[in-house]
């Protein structure tokens, strides 16, 4: 019996010390509100893995806020302007008198360049979270036009279109950790706010 209640006296101090920050945490959606106080000029740096060749992606994004208090009157939204470069270490088909016992052409890995362009709209659903969608194009420079052989530029298309969500966390005043799902790739990385 004595066990019993020293256990629940036990529990019962824990949850009373963490009220406090669950109350904090737990402060309202903020999706009510017009405050575009934190609609700001960021950067984004991340990093995963492109659909497209099976490899490693990485980036950088410059978001610079066209509509600060967004489209929707009675929620608290954004719109931006995104652009950027990334990188792609993606698999590609190269030719190669020596390769492929004398067929000529080899399965490679090289890097690639995109300079993505799109329209990114966020929806600020609690004070450090918020979710976004976005869509666009991405000019693509194939491994092989860096290398200088058009020759191998066969398959391979030079743009296509970006679309994706993705969600942000803002751990800071001005950091956050950001992560996108779409095409071309599925990255995640860090938000610098200006």
């Amino acid at each position: 019996m004595d066990r019993l209640v020293l256990r629940a006296a036990l529990v019962t101090a824990l949850l009373a010390s963490f009220a406090p920050s669950l109350a904090e945490a737990n402060a309202g959606p903020k999706v009510w509100n017009q405050d575009s106080a934190d609609h700001h000029f960021h950067i984004d740096l991340q990093a995963g893995f492109s659909w497209w060749g099976r490899g490693f992606a990485g980036g950088v994004r410059f978001n610079i806020p066209l509509a600060r208090q967004g489209f929707l009157r009675s929620h608290n939204d954004a719109f931006f302007l995104s652009f950027g470069v990334d990188t792609y270490m993606v698999r590609w088909r190269n030719y190669d008198p020596d390769c492929n016992a004398g067929r000529g052409y080899c399965w490679r890995y090289g890097l690639g360049l995109g300079f993505p362009v799109v329209a990114h709209w966020e929806f600020y659903l609690w004070q450090k979270f918020s979710v976004f969608g976005e869509a666009g194009a991405n000019v693509y420079l194939h491994p092989a036009v860096l290398r200088g052989r058009q020759n191998d530029f066969v398959e391979d298309p030079g743009a296509w279109v970006v679309a994706a969500v993705g969600v942000r966390w803002r751990f800071g005043r001005t950091g956050s950790f950001v992560a996108r799902l779409g095409l071309p790739y599925v990255a995640a990385g860090m938000s610098f706010e200006f």
